[in-house]
């Protein structure tokens, strides 16, 4: 029954289709088309195409020790001279952190280093109030004008360093036994990229001799040496004496200023690894291959002591499962991480951290406990925010290593508030938006641990002679590796921080001969997308300081 507003309508489908037609053919007779009887419209509206940016920002901070009275720090016994062949007493660290034990070197109480630091301290950037640290790093947590503690600076917010100047080290007054190192921080802001090292403007000179210097019988230079690779000079020519005494190393570090080992910083590592449906195919493999590297630079005792590192392994999709307690069997670890293949459903990061968090309850005073979360999305299950702020609350974390792989704005959010909890205010969130570049993501993992590489060490001729770039014919310096521990060469992930190190001294077994002798060299660096690029370098003329920081 119906009633008096409707029509009941009993048409069979080829009725339907004949009835079309026939309207179809009278329209057409009419000039009309059946697109006037039936139309549909779907827009896609502001469709628009907008260039990426690849911006690369550089801090640092510089530190030189020349043994005057206002680098001592702590009681008598804190600073004290090792001889050759001598090691640091239980607990402090030795200076300059790249030398061995066949050099003289001090040692530093280990809870005097900070105050070392900042006593050595002679230049950074940005450092607004102007005390030598760069604002926010590890020796400067607070802004000296108003003693408020530091903001984080967004890294497309951080300064250009074409506003706040440039460092070049000047070693025109070196003695033996003076040591130095500065620290730059490098930031790639919106796309990742791949890295270079470069020296240039490399000058040296004698400067004339002295009659000690004459009488030096390690003195080979002319007095009247002088060269610049500006001028076309080679450095492989150069006889002053300085570049073959002053002794130096580069290397990647996490931010303190030290050449520090995986022993150094002995850790707990609970991986938390997305397993979700989302993640199978290349975000599966790379989790694997990244989180194996992770495990395999590190410096794992297979004899069972807890020193330096051990690791648990949980996966999570739509509930979460410990697959590994924690241990320091390499072997155990890579078979956990194998479970990693993208079957286990939606996305449960609570379940995970929770029992992420009960595995690092277990590690032993003393040790970092890093809880590293890798996910593919957002969660669609539980409440991740919580559950970190629980095991913060319970001891159970200092830090969270955060990486978002294709996470979306949500996801990205998620993982960045939990890196923002970390209770040692180092937490990290990396922002993956190619899946090639999971593993190189791991590598910021090692550094962060402290697990610093080192890249070339020799003479500060050799080293600079490594650094030494020719853009013109696509030579830009040293190529740099986000993982150096894996095969091939990483990327750079955008909008985070990495730090390379570069120190420098001078052995006290050296005298007469480097008297009067100066060098002087500006370091830089270089960075291409890695899209689309080999990581060879791009033969160009017209790179400036704009591109080239």
């Amino acid at each position: 029954m119906t009633d008096d507003n409707s029509v009941a309508l009993n048409l069979s489908r080829r009725k339907t289709l004949a009835a079309l037609g026939t309207i179809g053919v009278a329209s057409a007779g009419a000039g009309l088309g059946t697109s006037a009887y039936f139309s549909d419209q779907e827009t896609f509206q502001n469709n628009q195409l907008t260039a990426g940016e690849l911006d690369l920002k550089v801090g640092w901070e510089e530190h030189y020790s020349d043994w005057s009275a206002d680098e001592e720090v702590g009681d008598d016994g804190d600073v004290t001279m090792l001889g050759i062949g001598e090691s640091p007493p239980s607990g402090a660290r030795a200076f300059p952190t790249c030398a061995d034990d066949t050099v003289p070197r001090v040692a530093v109480s280990g809870d005097q280093v900070a105050n070392f630091m900042r006593a050595t301290a002679v230049e950074a950037a940005p450092d607004e109030d102007e005390d030598d640290l760069a604002d926010g790093g590890v020796y400067d947590d607070f802004d000296d004008r108003d003693e408020s503690e530091w903001d984080v600076v967004p890294c497309d917010d951080y300064p250009d360093p074409d506003d706040l100047g440039r460092p070049l080290i000047d070693l025109d007054d070196v003695k033996p036994g003076d040591f130095g190192e500065v620290t730059f921080s490098l930031h790639l802001c919106d796309n990742p990229g791949y890295l270079w090292a470069n020296a240039t403007n490399v000058e040296w000179a004698e400067n004339g001799h002295t009659e000690p210097e004459d009488d030096d019988p390690d003195s080979v230079g002319p007095a009247d040496e002088s060269g610049s690779t500006a001028d076309g000079d080679s450095l492989d020519d150069a006889q002053v004496e300085l570049l073959d005494t002053v002794q130096a190393c580069l290397f990647y570090d996490d931010g303190n200023n030290l050449f520090d080992t995986a022993e150094n910083n002995p850790a707990c590592i609970s991986f938390v690894l997305d397993d979700s449906g989302s993640m199978s195919g290349t975000k599966a493999a790379e989790t694997r291959d990244g989180a194996k590297a992770v495990v395999n630079d590190l410096d794992f005792d297979d004899d069972g002591d807890i020193d330096p590192h051990q690791a648990a392994v949980t996966t999570f999709g739509s509930g979460a499962n410990l697959q590994q307690a924690l241990t320091n069997d390499v072997s155990d670890l890579e078979t956990a991480i194998d479970e990693v293949d993208g079957d286990a459903g939606l996305t449960n990061i609570d379940d995970a951290i929770g029992i992420a968090g009960d595995e690092l309850a277990e590690c032993p005073e003393g040790v970092g406990k890093i809880m590293v979360i890798l996910s593919n999305g957002a969660e669609n299950i539980g409440d991740a925010r919580t559950a970190a702020q629980d095991e913060v609350d319970a001891g159970n974390v200092d830090t969270f290593f955060t990486i978002g792989v294709q996470a979306g704005q949500d996801g990205d959010d998620l993982l960045q508030d939990i890196a923002d909890l970390s209770p040692s205010g180092n937490g990290v969130f990396l922002d993956v938006t190619d899946p090639d570049q999971i593993t190189g993501s791991f590598g910021q993992l090692v550094q962060a641990i402290g697990g610093d590489t080192e890249i070339i060490s020799g003479s500060l001729g050799d080293v600079l002679g490594a650094l030494l770039s020719d853009p013109s014919a696509g030579d830009w310096g040293l190529e740099l590796d986000a993982f150096p521990a894996t095969e091939g060469r990483d990327c750079y992930v955008n909008s985070t921080t990495a730090h390379l190190g570069f120190e420098w001294w001078l052995p006290v077994d050296h005298g007469n001969e480097v008297q009067g002798d100066s060098v002087e060299f500006d370091l830089g660096f270089y960075t291409e997308q890695c899209r689309h690029n080999d990581g060879s370098g791009m033969n160009s003329e017209t790179v400036d300081g704009n591109n080239a920081a």
